[in-house]
């Protein structure tokens, strides 16, 4: 049984992809900040860990490496954003909005490519947004942000060929999000 560890599982297409995975057969790992709090599905273990917190991050993969030996895909679908005109945005939210979206990405690169490598194979997949495409107005403090991880992808893709990893970075169409009706 292929094993998958998601990000954002408590809500949107993150919570989505949890589900999907698990009608599939599929053993689901949902990590986010209140992911325990979400209902109980077939094959999925949820872990609530907060993505700017390194230990937190390093203990879920431990944990998940506890009930299974292997990662088949890590998923990287959670994200914030702060919305407003640049002068606006302030700098504590951005740097929260950078730690989730970037450093809790790598963090969790970090701590689950070794085991991809051990095992000869496995997929990172890190989904971003239409946003960072094109320049929309009020997004300052959010654009490009999960292009930089698009870049980084694009500089450990070629180390991990010769292991079977492959990654990739997919572009969601603009949802519906509670944020943009703040």
């Amino acid at each position: 049984m292929k094993t998958i560890i998601v990000t954002g599982a408590s809500s949107g297409v993150g919570q989505a992809a949890v589900t999907q995975f698990s009608r599939q057969g599929f053993n689901v790992f949902g990590l986010a900040r209140h992911a325990t709090q979400q209902p109980q599905l077939p094959n999925v273990h949820m872990i609530d860990v907060d993505l700017t917190d390194a230990e937190q991050v390093k203990s879920a993969v431990a944990q998940i490496l506890t009930l299974t030996d292997h990662i088949d895909v890590l998923a990287n679908i959670a994200g914030t954003a702060v919305n407003g005109a640049i002068e606006q945005v302030p700098i504590t939210e951005a740097k929260q909005t950078f730690d989730v979206n970037v450093f809790g990405t790598l963090t969790l690169i970090q701590q689950t490519l070794p085991t991809m490598r051990r095992q000869g194979h496995g997929r990172i997949i890190t989904v971003s947004s239409m946003v960072n495409q094109v320049v929309q107005p009020f997004f300052a403090g959010t654009l490009r942000l999960r292009q930089r991880l698009t870049f980084y992808q694009m500089i450990y893709e070629p180390k991990c060929n010769n292991l079977a990893s492959k990654s990739a970075c997919c572009s969601q169409a603009v949802l519906k999000r509670r944020w943009l009706a703040e």
